[in-house]
């Protein structure tokens, strides 16, 4: 059953900023091991590894080959990841918060790049560890123009040092997305050490990808068997054409046999009130639609399945006694999403 998101505010703005942002040039070339002041860790091999500093930040900007950010905030042809180490000393000008900060709260306000629209958060903010140390992760969808990406973000805090692990690509290239950055999380090393009690797993997992539209899609597979899914889609009607984006989202539960399946029916204003010309009149629109969504775990990094919603458009002011404008439906589309850390 959808639900309206929760709106995404630009909250821990720096970390979204540099996402943005073009980073200085800086020499290609493989890289297998990055050394950083406060850590170590591994980046695929054949990606560039870039190095500045951003408010007192440190920043390694690791890119894969083609991988670009154009003039929208928008990364294009390839993954970006981005870690941004924030000293003690920086967090609270970088974020608002004090050194202490736990990272539920900052993953919370994880929100899209300045300019961009159509914000939407894909996975619910989860636990996690970097290194050993408490650590959340989140994802969330956006786009500028007909582009779009997708964005997750796992945040750490070691004793006042934060740091934020971002990645970002377009859908179609979640898959190369969510390697890279489960190698450079899971390969994360601090120089000082990994604390005394280690946080420790099982973790819920979360997965992002795309549908057959190249509309994004994600779920989130909780502790308790629980799986939640939000997904993107594009109504094409017989009459109206295209309408704007949508979205939907459920839980439901996982078979032993880790598949899953789940149908619903609902009924919602469209996004951004869209007002088309009827008949010589301006119609106020009401979507009722029926989802249905299946699929499976097919391993600890990949899910996959197929999806159909089906719309019926109708005339607010005519509803319920009638007023049906158009029917739309996207057919059975096949979707894959990745685990993203």
């Amino acid at each position: 059953m959808r639900t309206r998101a929760r709106v995404l505010t630009a909250g821990a703005a720096a970390i979204a900023a540099i996402a943005a942002m073009a980073a200085p040039s800086g020499a290609l070339g493989a890289a297998r091991t990055l050394r950083g002041a406060d850590f170590t860790t591994r980046v695929p091999a054949g990606w560039s590894v870039l190095r500045f500093r951003f408010g007192g930040a440190r920043v390694y900007r690791l890119r894969a080959p083609g991988a670009h950010v154009d003039a929208s905030g928008i990364t294009r042809d390839a993954p970006i990841i981005d870690a941004v180490v924030a000293p003690p000393a920086t967090v609270r000008r970088l974020t608002g918060f004090p050194p202490s900060v736990r990272p539920r709260a900052l993953a919370d306000t994880f929100g899209a790049p300045t300019g961009t629209t159509d914000a939407l958060s894909l996975l619910p903010t989860e636990d996690a560890a970097l290194g050993g140390f408490p650590a959340a992760t989140t994802a969330i969808t956006y786009r500028a123009g007909t582009v779009q990406n997708v964005a997750g973000t796992l945040v750490a805090n070691r004793a006042g040092t934060v740091v934020a692990v971002t990645v970002t690509a377009e859908p179609a290239d979640a898959a190369a997305a969510g390697a890279a950055s489960r190698l450079v999380t899971s390969a994360w090393r601090w120089r000082a050490g990994a604390p005394a009690r280690p946080r420790r797993g099982p973790f819920a997992e979360g997965f992002v990808g795309a549908t057959a539209q190249g509309e994004a899609i994600a779920v989130d597979v909780g502790r308790d068997r629980q799986l939640s899914y939000t997904f993107r889609f594009r109504p094409v009607c017989a009459a109206l054409g295209e309408l704007t984006h949508e979205f939907d989202q459920d839980v439901t539960t996982i078979h032993t046999t880790r598949r899953f399946q789940d149908h619903f029916t609902d009924s919602y204003d469209p996004d951004g009130d869209p007002r088309p010309v009827i008949g010589g009149r301006s119609r106020r629109l009401l979507l009722t639609t029926a989802a249905d969504f299946a699929g499976r775990l097919v391993s600890r990094t990949l899910a996959q399945g197929t999806l159909r919603e089906r719309v019926a458009v109708l005339d607010r002011d005519l509803f319920p006694g009638g007023g049906v404008l158009d029917t739309c439906d996207t057919g059975a589309m096949p979707w894959q999403a990745a685990r993203l850390f």
